[in-house]
């Protein structure tokens, strides 16, 4: 009972704002201000709901996938791509399983503090995926 409350203050807080902080100090490389560009290899996360991640050279973002891009994972997992998309802060708290962000619901944890909604994907090299 408490952790759906908890998640409905949460989506009601990300809804409710206009943008969201991200954590005091946090610098990301590959972002101006919210909006990233990145190329790495991608990780689809199978079996959640829409979780994903980018592997740099030297860093990992965690992502909120496009739909289109969890329903074709075995395309696209292990993949190098290039994404862009905006830099929001993940919610805090041990007992967070997933929330939303926009359109999209994520799981709780991963591989960095901040976590990228994806708005343009294509395959590193190539034109959009057909």
């Amino acid at each position: 009972m408490q952790v759906t409350r908890m998640l409905i203050n949460i989506v009601f807080l990300l809804a409710a704002s206009p943008s969201i902080v991200l954590d005091a100090g946090a610098e990301v490389s590959g972002c101006d201000g919210k909006t990233c560009r990145l190329t790495g290899r991608l990780e689809v996360l199978r079996g959640g709901f829409g979780a994903g991640a980018i592997r740099t050279e030297t860093e990992c973002y965690d992502l909120a996938l496009p739909r289109e891009i969890i329903d074709s994972a075995e395309a696209w997992d292990g993949k190098r791509v290039d994404i862009v998309g905006e830099l929001v802060s993940r919610p805090n708290g041990s007992d967070i399983a997933w929330y939303d962000i926009k359109d999209r619901r994520v799981e709780a944890g991963g591989c960095g503090v901040n976590i990228i909604y994806v708005n343009k994907i294509t395959r590193s090299g190539l034109k959009e995926p057909q």
